[in-house]
């Protein structure tokens, strides 16, 4: 791949099945339910709008 171009990229993400993954997940989503941004709303849709293969 990297004949064509390409570069590896390693990313460390969080783990699922780790211990208080749920709950932070929970947290976030309350924290973001709580402080609604419009302008983040309207890019994210347009964004999948226009993704590949996205049905809205």
């Amino acid at each position: 791949m990297r004949r064509r171009g390409f570069k590896l990229v390693q990313l460390w993400v969080p783990d699922p099945d780790a211990p208080g993954f749920h709950g932070a997940v929970r947290r976030t989503r309350e924290f973001l339910a709580a402080r609604p941004d419009m302008e983040w709303d309207a890019f994210a849709r347009e964004t999948l709008d226009q993704a590949p293969g996205w049905e809205p």
